[in-house]
């Protein structure tokens, strides 16, 4: 006997199920053993005893499971009969009334759970998001049931269902939902930079750029079409959550990210030298800053110290200087996260600077009335 999964899905087996009987010679036990391949044969425990008359046997499958697109086998071997010749028999039941009639439940059975088998329900797309779907039971927010498979979508998207099945970029599913359906997207980034990043959803929906610890975006709840947004500060490798569920009529969900990130300035001109107790002008190259959301920031010193209070501008003019001096100049974007760029340094020499005395030399011991140099 024999069970397959069909591409998809795998079987989580219970038990095996058949009635038997034996002539009144024939064999009074048997055992039984099953296979992957239908070559390896391996004993399931227990021995079973065989009447006369018709008695079913349930034999115990639990922790047995049928991957995706395999077959799992089942023999009964009957042994110990009372007299060997052709006319003893060990018999299995194999239904009453026509071989498919589904109704008909005497004969040999498997039992088990069927499980959706597409994707891992826990791996992150690369730029890219990968979205696992499940039933639900269709409440407001939802509890999810089964697992139905995944679908894929570009990083940035905008997936109208409409009233109708839910899709992807590409689909995996083992079956594809209208309503009552709940989807986890999951994408890891690797980027350093300043965004603003926009949801959209029909019904419910939430982000989080901390692998679903903390919600940035919560709009969780069943309403129409509406977006939310939110400026992040990204620093490297970060885990994206986007949550969606739909309840019925109009589905739809939407990712956008929009790069605010500042440039930082590429150079710093202006004189490298001047004369002691003046002032030069120093100018920040390859970069703007509107004033709003970007400022430039100069300070002195090791970069991020010594920051100036209110030299905002591409430009910047000393004070009159008696030393060297370095300058640190950079765009910062601050907000609900501070954003600065890498920093540019100019360092002004100050030349003719007096040196101080390093002692004094002449007589020391004159006589009263005298004089010395």
């Amino acid at each position: 006997f024999a069970i397959k999964a069909n591409s998809g899905y795998n079987i989580d087996l219970s038990n095996f199920v058949f009635s038997h009987l034996r002539s009144a010679d024939g064999a009074r036990r048997f055992i039984v053993r099953y296979s992957t391949d239908n070559s390896n044969w391996n004993d399931l425990i227990g021995t079973y005893t065989v009447a006369t008359t018709l008695t079913e046997s349930t034999i115990d499958l639990t922790g047995l499971t049928v991957a995706s697109n395999t077959t799992f086998y089942v023999r009964v071997y009957p042994y110990d009969a009372i007299d060997d010749t052709n006319s003893d028999y060990f018999y299995i039941l194999h239904g009453a009334g026509s071989a498919t009639d589904d109704a008909d439940t005497r004969g040999p059975r498997f039992s088990g759970t069927v499980n959706c088998n597409q994707g891992n329900q826990t791996s992150y797309g690369t730029n890219e998001w990968i979205g696992y779907v499940y039933s639900t039971n269709g409440a407001d927010p939802p509890v999810t049931q089964n697992y139905l498979g995944y679908v894929t979508e570009p990083l940035v998207f905008d997936r109208d269902n409409a009233s109708g099945n839910l899709g992807g970029t590409t689909t995996q599913l083992c079956t594809t939902p209208n309503d009552n359906f709940f989807v986890r997207y999951k994408s890891t980034i690797n980027t350093v930079g300043k965004y603003v990043i926009t949801v959209g959803g029909d019904a419910g929906y939430r982000f989080s750029i901390d692998g679903g610890t903390t919600w940035i975006i919560d709009q969780y709840s069943d309403h129409s079409y509406s977006t939310s947004s939110a400026t992040v500060c990204l620093n490297g490798i970060t885990n994206l959550v986007l949550e969606y569920f739909e309840t019925g009529g109009q589905s739809r969900i939407s990712t956008a990210f929009t790069d605010i990130t500042p440039v930082a300035p590429t150079s710093v001109s202006g004189t490298n030298t001047i004369s002691c107790g003046s002032s030069t002008t120093l100018t920040a190259n390859g970069t703007t800053a509107d004033g709003v959301n970007t400022f430039y920031q100069w300070g002195t010193g090791t970069v991020g110290s010594n920051i100036i209070a209110g030299a905002t501008s591409s430009t910047y003019t000393t004070p009159n200087l008696t030393s060297n001096t370095t300058y640190w100049v950079r765009v910062t974007s601050p907000g609900t996260c501070v954003f600065n760029t890498a920093a540019q340094t100019r360092t002004v020499t100050v030349s003719g600077t007096p040196s101080a005395p390093t002692g004094i030399s002449g007589t020391t011991s004159i006589c009263s009335g005298s004089g010395t140099t």
